[in-house]
């Protein structure tokens, strides 16, 4: 009764609008729990038996979540939802509650309002058009992938569920490295064209319902794949560059050639922060060249020199590069698996890479090129 009464202070003076809205909770924006329910009746919900989201009956994450947005920004932040063929007006507001930061939800049905024209308006219509317009704050406006907004109040909640599901977590990095070079030649309208062909090639890889693409800042791009795992992702990764590196560009009869780099880092149980995350994911980019342009042997021995690597090492390597197991890597140099294991080992520590994945999606160029 008496952290009833406290839950009640929290909300002070914004007690008035209980007279207004048909419901008004408390939410963990972070990981979407709903904490508290204080009207129709004050009802505590236990740790992740309901998720804020569910109120809706859609079974996805908002994508433009207002309660997440007021967290971060400490402000308040309203938007239009829609439950089954009723029309919401939710609000959100940042407060302290015993010394932790939460959000509550104020929320109003609006249907026969007037507040949104429904008038005439079948149930379908009315979804598409509230979720066109719920979709537009969270979206690039050049490539229509997700905007920096999105990436910033959704991944920390998809690192938080991974770890607490133990479930593999995969961020690919983009990066369009000739963007200001093909601007130079081919004029700002052939950049913006090609930004946007190679969002459509990335949003080809994201699974419906599990997947996401944004753009995560001028011409650097992230796909996070869920129940990825790393041997999963790199098979993505090589279906990706396979499918950039044959496609032709184009832009006023021109053929465009556009320098990438790409990379990927999976996670499991990791503790992380969305930060770290991409950082890492930045770290394993490599930059896709043109085939046949450069001297694979050439290139292979300075990679060698520049990283220190023994003869033997060197050999490895390359066998590792190619895709070879420890067993057929130790058959080929006529070694044993212990032998091999020790190599790599060693090769890691003078790349700084923690995993096979890592130093394949980091260096497996030299093999395509």
């Amino acid at each position: 009764m008496e952290q009833n009464k406290s839950i009640q202070k929290a909300i002070g003076e914004l007690n008035l609008f209980e007279r207004i809205y048909d419901y008004i909770r408390m939410v963990d924006p972070v990981n979407k729990n709903v904490a508290y329910y204080l009207k129709p009746d004050v009802t505590e919900i236990g740790d992740g038996e309901h998720h804020c989201y569910k109120l809706w009956g859609k079974g996805d994450l908002c994508e433009n979540c207002i309660s997440v947005r007021a967290y971060n920004q400490e402000d308040t932040f309203v938007k239009i939802e829609y439950q089954a063929d009723k029309v919401w007006m939710a609000t959100a507001v940042p407060v302290v509650f015993e010394d932790n930061k939460v959000v509550i939800e104020f929320l109003k049905n609006i249907t026969e309002t007037g507040i949104i024209d429904i008038e005439g308006k079948e149930t379908g219509e009315i979804h598409k058009i509230i979720n066109k317009k719920n979709r537009l704050i969270v979206s690039d406006a050049l490539t229509g992938l997700y905007n920096s907004r999105f990436i910033n109040e959704r991944l920390p909640y998809d690192i938080i569920s991974s770890r607490e599901n133990s479930r593999h977590l995969t961020l690919v990095f983009f990066s369009l490295n000739n963007f200001k070079a093909i601007n130079d030649t081919y004029g700002h309208a052939a950049g913006n064209h090609i930004a946007k062909e190679l969002a459509k090639i990335i949003k080809k890889y994201c699974r419906d319902r599990k997947d996401w693409a944004a753009r995560y800042g001028g011409m650097e791009f992230i796909m996070l794949l869920s129940d990825t795992n790393d041997k999963q992702a790199h098979q993505v990764y090589k279906r990706l560059y396979k499918t950039i590196n044959n496609t032709r560009f184009h832009y006023g009869g021109n053929d465009v050639k556009i320098a990438v780099s790409i990379g990927f880092y999976s996670m499991l149980n990791e503790n992380i922060t969305a930060e770290e995350f991409v950082k890492k994911a930045e770290k394993s980019t490599y930059i896709m060249t043109e085939a046949g342009k450069t001297d694979k042997k050439a290139i292979f021995e300075e990679l060698e020199q520049k990283l220190f690597l023994t003869v033997r090492e060197g050999e490895v390597a390359e066998l590792l590069l190619k895709g070879l197991s420890n067993t057929e890597i130790a058959e080929q140099i006529f070694v044993s698996n212990s032998t091999v294991k020790k190599h790599i080992s060693s090769i890691f520590n003078k790349v700084k890479v923690k995993s096979r994945s890592e130093f394949i999606s980091k260096y497996s160029y030299i093999t395509r090129l």
